[in-house]
């Protein structure tokens, strides 16, 4: 898994080639939440804090201890929090 990358989405998770940039960047984001989880700004939704790793997309994550939980990628043209 030398060229590869992990992440975990909720229950999903996903095995990612490191070739493509755009995904690298969030993978880079990911494990930088790992040893400093409050480096993005508080979040819209109460309890979240949410971090851009890339001008166009939002990471919203959680922390929950010692572990961070990423909740959604969203695209910042999409309407954050979702309406219900």
């Amino acid at each position: 898994m030398r060229n590869k990358i992990a992440l975990k989405f909720g229950t999903t998770l996903l095995l990612i080639t490191r070739q493509r940039a755009w995904i690298k960047n969030f993978g880079d984001a990911a494990a930088r939440l790992a040893t400093h989880p409050k480096i993005g700004k508080t979040g819209k939704i109460s309890g979240t804090r949410e971090l851009i790793p890339q001008e166009n997309y939002r990471m919203v994550y959680e922390i929950d201890g010692c572990t961070v939980w990423v909740l959604a990628l969203v695209h910042t043209a999409r309407r954050w929090p979702p309406v219900k």
